[in-house]
C-alpha cells in the first residue's frame, strides 16, 4: 500500500530506462544507496528493511545537521519511505521522504517526494520553502547514471 503524500510536498522525478526491479537493486544495500543518495550529504547509516534506520549528515560551512529516521515503507520495486528528523530541531513530528517507482513508457518513473512537512508544526511553511529550494535532481540523475550504465 502506497504511503499517503502529505499536503506540503516537494517533488522531483526522473525517467530511467530500466525495469522497477533493476532500479530497486540500488535501494538494497548501504553501499549501493550511498553511491547515489550520498551526494551533497553523507549517508552514514542505511538499513534496507522495514523499521531500519537511515542517517545522513549535512555540512554547510559552520553548519552541521544530522538527519535520521526509521523506514516506514519498504516495498520491493515500488516504494521506500523514511522519516527525516533533523536533530535538535524540536519538530512536533518529522517530515517523510518517499522514493516511488512506477513502470511507465518501457522504463521506470522514479519520484523523490519530501512530504508531510506540515507535521513539523508552526515553522512548516518556512521549512517547505527551504526544502523546495534545496532539492536538486542530482540524486536522481546519479541513480539514472548507475542504472543505465
Amino acid at each position: 500500500m502506497a504511503t499517503e503524500i502529505g499536503i506540503l510536498a516537494v517533488r522531483r522525478s526522473i525517467l530511467i530506462q530500466a525495469t522497477p526491479e533493476r532500479v530497486w537493486e540500488e535501494f538494497t544495500s548501504f553501499e549501493k544507496m550511498k553511491a547515489w543518495f550520498g551526494l551533497m550529504h553523507d549517508l552514514t547509516a542505511y538499513e534496507p528493511r522495514l523499521g531500519g534506520e537511515v542517517v545522513t549528515e549535512v555540512n554547510h560551512g559552520d553548519t552541521h545537521m544530522r538527519i535520521s529516521g526509521k523506514i516506514i515503507a519498504f516495498e520491493a520495486s515500488r516504494e521506500l519511505t523514511f522519516e527525516t528528523d533533523m536533530e535538535g530541531a524540536g519538530w512536533e513530528a518529522p517530515p517523510l521522504l518517499t522514493f516511488r517507482l512506477t513502470p511507465v513508457l518501457g522504463g521506470t518513473l522514479v519520484e523523490l517526494i519530501h512530504h508531510a512537512i506540515e507535521r513539523i508544526g508552526p515553522d512548516a511553511a518556512e521549512m517547505h520553502r527551504g526544502f523546495e529550494g534545496s532539492w536538486t535532481p542530482i540524486h536522481l540523475e546519479a541513480l539514472r547514471e548507475i542504472v543505465e550504465a
